[in-house]
C-alpha cells in the first residue's frame, strides 16, 4: 500500500537544470526516499508500508545519469541556491527545514552552511568510524533556469582533502585506476610526498617493522602485561601497557628467565619502557605518566592475561586491564609498500597491521582461529604472513566524491601467506598431503601439512584479518612464561602466575578464550564500534587513535597535540615543497611563517596584557595607604584568571601481486617483483569469517 504525504508550499526552489543531456529528469527516486526518510522521521512508519511525497517541493528536481559500462546511477537534486544535492543524506535536512520552518532561513545542512558531511568508513568486520570533516565555506554556483553559467557541464566533486587539509592520496591513486579502465593497470610504489607525517617518518617505520628481533620480544605500540616488581616477588600485581621504548641490547632466550650478566646497561637501556594503558573514551589518562622501564621475565603477551591473572579476586585485578581488553576488537594498518589496480578493484599492501594489543608484520608466524566448519574448537592452523593489503572492491559501483556523503567505495583488510595444519584432512591434497614442517620448534605439537602446495611459490592462502588470533611464539618463551623454573621457590612462582603450576604443557590453543573473551568484552563495551550496524570492530587511522592516546614518552599526542593545526601543517606542506625546489613555494613558506608568528605574538600579548593587569593591580595595593587596604578591605576586588588557549566476505580479486613481485624490466633498487600469482585459497567460506566490507577513505599511514 502507497501512502502519499502532502508537502508544504515553502520553497527556495530556483528551477535549475542541468545542461548536460545525459542527465535527465526523474523525481521518482527523491519522491520515494525523502517520503521514507520523512515518514521515519515523523515517527508514522509501518513495516510494510511504501511511502512517497506527492511533489517535491516548487523549484526542485530530480535528475539523473547511468554511469558506462556499470549499472550504476548517479542522482541529483537540482533547485537549492547554492547548488545541486548529490545525495539523499543532503537533500532530507533541506527538505525537513522547510516543511517544519515554512522556509530556509536558518537552515544548517550542507549547502546552506557550507559544511562538508561527516565522512563514514566501515571496517572489515569493524563499525562505521564517523571523523566530521572540517567547515569550509563552498563558493556557490550561479545558476539560471537554464542551467549552469559555468565552464562545467556536470556537477563538480569538493576538494578530497582532510581535517587538516591534506590531500586523500588514496583518492588520487583510485582516480589513476578508474582513468586506466579495465584494459590498463597501475603499479606504483607508495610515496605520499605531500604528508609531513610520511616524509618525517616513514623510514623509521620501515626501519622498526624490518626488525628480525624474536617474536615474543615485544614490539613498539604493543600492548603487555607486567609486573613492576619482578616475578621474584610473593605478590606481583600485573598491570597492562603500552611499550613505548625499546632496548638498545639484543634480546636473547635468556633475557626470558631473567636479566643476563652480560648486560652492559641498567635497566632504563636494556628493558622496556612501559606506560600503563589509560581508558578509552574518557579524558581521564593519569595512568600514562606512571611508566616503568622492566626487563623482558617481567612481561608477558596480553593473550596470556587469563593464565597470569586467574583465580585473583576481582578487586585485585589493575584498571589497566579492562582498559586494554576494550581495544582489543580494533585494528590499524601501517607501512603501506606499494599500490596495484586494475578497474574496478585494487590493493594496497602494508607491512604491518595492529590487531588487538598485537603488530604483526611480514614473515611472521601467526595462529588462526578455528573456523564454525571444523569438527574441534581448539586451534590447527598457522600461517606465515608473507602480504597484508587493504583491498578496494566494487569501485564501480561507488559514488568517486568520498565526501558527499553519497556510496563511497568499499575495503577490506585480507593476510596472505603460507599455512599449515596438525589435521591432514585440511591439507592441499587430503590425507595424501606430505607433511612439512614450517618451524623447526613447531615439531612438538605434533606432524605438519601444508595447506598450499610448497612447490609452487606463489599459492598463498588468503583470509581475512579476524581470523588471526594472534602471534605463534616461540617454544622457548612459552615454555618460561608457564613453567615453574625449578630454582624459584614454588609459592613464589605460585603468586606470579596467580595459580598452582602444574608442568609444562605444549598447547597451541593457549590463550584462545582469553583472546575471544577480550574481543567480545571490546565489542560489548568499545563505544567507538557502532553494533547499531552490527559491526564488531574499530577500524583506526592510526595506533594513537586506535588506543585513544593522549600521551607518550612524555608528549602529547592525538587530539592533544597543539602543534598539529592547520596552520601549522600548512606551514610544514610549503616547507617540504621549498625542499622540493618547487616554483613559488618558497614565498608561500615564508607567508605560512608569518602568518603563525602573527597569531603566537598576538597570543603572547594577550597573556602578558592579563599578567600586567594582575602586576599592576598588586603593586597598586602594596603602595596603598592603610586607610585605603582597609577601605579595599570590604570593597569588590576584579580577578582577572588566565585560562589555557583552547587550542564483504569477498572473494579475492583474480590474480594480484606479492609485495616482491616485480618483473626484472619493471625493477627499483629495492624491490624485485614477479607480475603474477595463481588466485589465492580463501579460508574465510562460513558465517564467522563473513569479511563486512569497510567503507570510505582509506588510512593515510608512514
Amino acid at each position: 500500500m502507497v501512502i502519499i504525504l502532502q508537502v508544504g508550499d515553502a520553497s527556495d526552489g530556483t528551477n535549475a537544470t542541468p545542461a548536460v543531456p545525459a542527465i535527465v529528469r526523474n523525481d521518482a527516486y527523491f519522491l520515494n526516499a525523502l517520503g521514507d526518510r520523512w515518514a521515519k522521521d515523523q515517527g508514522i512508519f509501518q513495516p510494510g508500508q511504501t511511502y512517497r511525497l506527492d511533489r517535491l517541493p516548487a523549484g526542485y528536481g530530480g535528475f539523473e545519469k547511468n554511469r558506462e559500462n556499470s549499472k550504476h546511477v548517479d542522482r541529483y537534486l537540482y533547485g537549492h541556491p547554492n547548488g545541486v544535492m548529490r545525495s539523499l543524506n543532503e537533500a532530507f535536512p533541506h527538505f525537513k527545514y522547510l516543511q517544519e520552518n515554512g522556509g530556509a532561513i536558518g537552515c544548517d545542512c550542507k549547502l546552506c552552511s557550507g559544511k562538508k558531511p561527516v565522512k563514514t568508513r566501515v571496517s572489515s568486520g569493524s563499525p562505521a568510524v564517523r571523523t566530521q570533516a572540517p567547515v569550509k565555506q563552498k563558493r556557490k554556483s550561479i545558476l539560471t533556469h537554464g542551467g549552469y553559467l559555468s565552464d562545467s557541464s556536470e556537477p563538480g566533486r569538493s576538494r578530497q582533502v582532510d581535517e587538516e587539509g591534506m590531500v586523500d592520496v588514496y583518492r588520487l591513486l583510485l582516480d589513476k585506476v578508474k582513468e586506466a579502465g579495465t584494459e590498463g593497470s597501475v603499479l606504483e610504489m607508495f610515496a605520499d610526498q605531500v604528508s609531513p607525517d610520511w616524509r618525517a617518518g616513514h623510514e623509521l617505520v620501515e626501519e622498526l617493522l624490518s626488525k628480525k628481533d624474536p617474536m615474543y620480544s615485544p614490539r613498539y605500540g604493543e600492548l603487555v602485561l607486567f609486573t613492576r616488581s619482578g616475578p621474584e616477588n610473593i605478590h606481583p600485581r600485573w598491570e597492562a601497557g603500552v611499550v613505548t621504548q625499546l632496548p638498545v641490547e639484543p634480546i636473547s632466550d635468556e633475557d626470558l628467565l631473567g636479566v643476563p650478566p652480560t648486560k652492559t646497561h641498567n635497566v632504563s637501556y636494556s628493558g622496556f619502557r612501559v606506560e600503563p594503558m589509560p581508558e578509552p573514551n574518557s579524558n581521564q589518562k593519569q595512568y600514562s605518566s606512571q611508566h616503568k622501564y622492566v626487563p623482558l621475565h617481567c612481561i608477558r603477551p596480553l593473550s596470556l592475561w587469563r593464565d597470569c591473572l586467574k583465580g585473583d579476586a576481582g578487586s585485585q585485578t589493575h584498571p589497566t586491564l579492562r582498559h586494554a581488553l576494550t581495544v582489543a576488537s580494533s585494528f590499524c594498518t601501517v607501512g603501506p609498500i606499494k599500490f596495484q589496480g586494475t578497474w574496478p578493484s585494487a590493493s594496497l599492501y602494508m607491512r604491518g597491521c595492529f590487531i588487538g594489543p598485537e603488530l604483526v608484520v611480514l614473515g611472521d608466524t601467526v595462529r588462526l582461529l578455528p573456523r564454525l566448519s571444523d569438527d574441534q574448537d581448539s586451534v590447527t592452523d598457522i600461517m606465515i604472513i608473507s602480504s597484508i593489503r587493504l583491498r578496494f572492491v566494487n569501485m564501480d559501483e561507488a559514488n568517486d566524491d568520498d565526501y558527499d556523503g553519497e556510496i563511497p567505495y568499499n575495503t577490506c583488510l585480507h593476510v596472505l601467506g603460507k599455512a599449515y595444519t596438525l589435521n591432514p584432512a585440511k591439507g592441499y591434497r587430503g590425507e595424501d598431503t606430505k607433511p612439512t614442517l614450517p618451524r623447526p620448534d613447531l615439531a612438538i605439537f605434533g606432524t605438519w601439512y601444508p595447506m598450499v602446495d610448497p612447490d609452487e611459490t606463489k599459492a598463498k592462502l588468503e583470509i581475512p584479518f579476524a581470523r588471526i588470533l594472534g602471534k605463534c611464539f616461540e617454544e622457548s618463551a612459552m615454555k618460561a612464561w608457564l613453567s615453574p623454573p625449578a630454582t624459584t621457590p614454588a609459592s613464589s612462582f605460585q603468586a606470579v602466575n596467580a595459580r598452582p603450576m602444574t608442568p609444562y604443557k605444549p598447547d597451541l590453543s593457549r590463550g584462545l578464550e582469553a583472546v575471544r573473551e577480550a574481543r567480545q568484552y571490546s565489542a560489548d563495551n568499545d563505544v567507538r564500534i557502532d553494533r547499531e550496524s552490527e559491526k564488531s570492530w574499530f577500524w583506526a587511522e592510526t595506533r594513537i587513535e586506535q588506543l585513544d592516546l593522549h600521551e607518550v614518552n612524555g608528549r602529547f599526542v592525538g587530539v592533544k597535540d597543539q602543534t598539529r593545526d592547520k596552520i601549522q601543517m600548512r606551514a610544514w606542506r610549503q616547507a617540504l615543497k621549498v625542499l622540493d625546489g618547487k616554483k613559488g613555494s618558497s614565498e608561500a613558506y615564508a607567508a605560512a611563517i608569518r602568518e603563525r608568528e602573527v597569531i603566537q605574538q598576538s597570543q603572547s600579548q594577550q597573556v602578558e596584557e592579563a599578567f600586567g593587569m594582575m602586576g599592576g593591580a598588586a603593586q597598586q595595593a602594596d603602595s596603598g595607604t592603610e586607610g585605603e587596604a582597609s577601605g579595599r578591605a570590604g570593597g569588590e576586588v576584579g580577578i582577572v584568571e588566565i585560562e589555557d588557549d583552547d587550542v564483504a566476505e569477498t572473494e579475492p580479486q583474480g590474480d594480484t601481486m606479492d609485495v616482491d613481485d616485480l618483473p626484472p624490466s619493471q625493477a627499483t633498487p629495492k624491490n624485485g617483483m614477479l607480475t603474477s600469482i595463481p588466485k589465492p585459497i580463501d579460508l574465510s567460506d562460513d558465517e564467522e569469517d563473513q569479511d563486512e566490507l569497510m567503507t570510505g577513505w582509506g588510512i593515510r599511514g608512514t
